[in-house]
């Protein structure tokens, strides 16, 4: 367990769910796919969705904050699901 920490800077509990893995290159290469196709979108739709949810605020297409209704929430979450 402690090699895929080092080698992959993994916490411990991560570390330890990943040694349960069998085909590790497999899931490793998947990991890396799905990552390089929708992380950075996702990442992105998740920040969007957790300053909605901390600041009671979002940002509109006109760069003009507004407050959050709970449909524009519900909308954001929607918008996450793949």
């Amino acid at each position: 367990m402690k090699q895929y920490r080092v080698r992959f800077k993994l916490p411990k509990e991560i570390a330890g769910i990943f040694d349960f893995v069998e085909d590790k290159s497999d899931f490793v290469s998947r990991a890396i796919e799905w990552y390089i196709s929708y992380g950075r979108e996702s990442l992105e739709r998740l920040k969007k969705i957790e300053a909605m949810l901390a600041g009671g605020i979002c940002m509109t297409t006109r760069n003009r904050v507004e407050s959050v209704q709970k449909d524009e929430i519900d909308d954001a979450f929607d918008d996450f699901v793949l």
